[in-house]
């Protein structure tokens, strides 16, 4: 795992200042090839060939050069059939493989790699700088669509190039608040672009320009059994869990004790020869501490197993932890993911973890607790009559159940994701932003969502997973993994998010996924023989923080003293948001985060005061 960075020009100064600022990804060396053309830069943490495999690496004859951060897990079948081909290795490192295949394929090599990868090649004939991103994003690369080009894999390591103007991009912004995220390819600031996951960026007579290489596919049909499917599925994510066991380093897991992180430490254990080192955060409050659960799978595998309880004191942290995820970013999960991955780099160089089960197994209670394509069709296919009488009763029952058949049976495709959309946002809305700021832009950030729900013909269940993974899981989940675990040296592998699971499960019919109000179907029946019945019984929490309960207690004056002082939020509107929260009138933990964050991260990026000096 590594940090890079890059200038299409020569300035050995600035890729050293650059390159530098990154030494927290890539502790162990540093590396550079610099000619009139292009400088590149590396920090390498080293995870696999300590002795040989320090970047740059290049092609037998050095007219290919290449910097790269993450892993590549089918490196020694990709090294075996290359060899095939008469390519010489020097190294016995994943990175070799990228300087041949590029030999063999050219710009279309990324499509044979599986892992977690930021890219950049050079061809040194052609003079053509290539950067490529994986799959899903698991790895971030940034780079600036104005004057001199320049590239990084943290935004923050790009402030170093004086060039570069911090100025806001107002779309991104507006994003921002109602995400608590930015969503690509957008980044902050106007003149830098986040890669997006599955494309290659090339560089090459001072002209750049995009190629999407990957796409996530959705078969919905098969004629296999469930039973069959069960079988496919335990051996497929068995097969990515051990290729993910590929280290030579220590090596151990993020356990939060549901089901995705419980899996990968059962399947951990049954082939590792060593104890499996697990890693466990905590909370005083019992609503949102699951530490009960993380034992019972430590106690059930005979795990190494390592809590650490956080506290609302710990948030001094907090400009440390702004800082590092270089973007305004509100999900207060990042402090829990801070203090896990802290804990765990004092024993291991490595971590597997759950991410990415939610979004391609529909775990999240927003996807199947809207009526499913069956079910609605079902509905519309009953007499008027029924249909009122339906309404009766749940009305005398004080519900409304079937306010969403009514309303989805009517809906055309781009209403139907704008109700989503209105469903999916627990920060402000589109209306809440105009009484929020002065907003200059006409685009709602509706645009977002639409751009990927209505891309493809398809159930309503894999549009919305296509979606999330497309914006919720690269530019938040996977975002806060990097940035919190990369902050401490640590680097985080996600098995479930393998080339070979996620077209597995994007091939399983919607039932296999959503069932019975309850998600994750299919992963939870295959897993019954091998996790204890509590991790399967449980129900849906997220690692987050207690936020509602400190909002209203011992961080209630110091958000107010924060936000009162902001010269880019309304005074009235904000003021009634902190009210009502402490009243227990309306819960605004989450909407009252996003401006903290906000403004903490303004003091430092934009008004350059040192994140040590901050606390909350």
């Amino acid at each position: 795992m590594c940090g890079i960075c890059g200038l299409g020009f020569e300035d050995r100064a600035l890729i050293r200042k650059i390159n530098d600022a990154l030494i927290h990804r890539g502790p162990d060396s540093s590396g550079y090839y610099i000619d009139r053309n292009i400088s590149l830069g590396i920090r390498r943490l080293k995870i696999i060939d300590l002795k040989t495999g320090d970047q740059p690496i290049y092609n037998e004859n050095k007219s290919i050069v290449t910097v790269y951060n993450g892993e590549i897990y089918n490196f020694k079948e990709l090294r075996h059939s290359l060899e095939e081909l008469k390519h010489n290795f020097y190294t016995q490192t994943d990175t070799e493989v990228i300087v041949h295949l590029y030999e063999e394929y050219n710009e279309s090599f990324p499509k044979y790699l599986d892992g977690m990868f930021a890219i950049a090649l050079y061809d040194i004939k052609k003079r053509k700088l290539i950067l490529v991103r994986d799959r899903l994003g698991i790895k971030p690369l940034y780079y600036t669509i104005e004057g001199d080009f320049c590239f990084a894999s943290e935004l923050k390591a790009l402030m170093n190039y004086e060039e570069i103007k911090r100025e806001i991009n107002p779309v991104a912004f507006h994003n921002y608040l109602s995400f608590g995220y930015v969503p690509g390819p957008y980044s902050i600031f106007k003149n830098i672009k986040k890669l997006e996951p599955g494309y290659i960026l090339v560089r090459e007579n001072g002209k750049l320009r995009t190629e999407c290489y990957y796409d996530l596919e959705f078969n919905e049909k098969t004629k296999k059994s469930e039973e069959q499917l069960g079988k496919e599925l335990l051996s497929t994510l068995g097969e990515s869990v051990k290729s993910h066991l590929i280290s030579d380093v220590p090596l151990g897991a993020f356990l939060s004790g549901g089901i995705d992180s419980s899996s990968i430490v059962a399947l951990m254990s049954k082939f590792s020869e060593k104890q499996v080192k697990t890693f466990s955060i905590g909370f005083s409050e019992q609503d949102y501490d699951e530490l009960k659960y993380a034992r019972i799978v430590a106690e059930h595998f005979n795990t190494d197993h390592k809590e650490f309880v956080v506290t609302p004191n710990l948030l001094n942290v907090i400009g440390e932890i702004i800082w590092s995820l270089d973007e305004p970013y509100s999900d207060p999960g990042a402090f829990p993911v801070y203090y896990v991955s802290k804990m765990a780099r004092r024993h291991v160089t490595v971590a597997l973890a759950g991410e990415g089960g939610d979004e391609i197994f529909a775990g999240y209670p927003r996807y199947h607790e809207w009526p499913q394509d069956n079910t609605i069709k079902k509905y519309k296919t009953l007499p008027s009559p029924i249909k009122s009488l339906g309404r009766n009763v749940f009305s005398v029952l004080g519900e409304n159940k079937l306010r969403k058949y009514d309303k989805i049976d009517s809906l055309s495709k781009m209403e139907e994701s704008e109700l989503w959309f209105e469903e999916k946002i627990n920060l402000f809305a589109e209306n809440e932003k105009k009484l929020l700021y002065a907003p200059d832009i006409r685009e709602s950030s509706f645009e977002v969502i639409n751009k990927y729900y209505n891309r493809y013909q398809m159930s309503q269940l894999n549009k919305k997973l296509y979606t999330d993974t497309k914006t919720y899981l690269v530019d938040n989940n996977l975002h806060k993994v990097d940035r919190m675990s990369m902050l401490h040296s640590l680097e985080v592998r996600v098995p479930l998010l393998s080339n070979k699971m996620v077209s597995f499960v994007s091939s399983l019919p919607p039932e296999m996924k959503a069932r019975d109000n309850n998600g994750k179907y299919l992963m939870k029946k295959t897993m019954m023989e091998i996790l204890p019945n509590a991790i399967l019984e449980r129900k849906k929490k997220g690692f987050a923080l207690p936020l509602k309960y400190w909002l209203r207690k011992e961080l209630y004056t110091s958000a107010s003293s924060i936000l009162d002082k902001s010269t880019v939020f309304k005074k009235e509107y904000v003021k009634k948001l902190l009210e009502q929260h402490k009243s227990n009138e309306r819960n605004n933990d989450r909407r009252i985060w996003t401006l903290i964050s906000y403004e903490i991260w303004k003091k430092i990026y934009l008004e350059g005061i040192n994140y040590k000096k901050i606390s909350i």
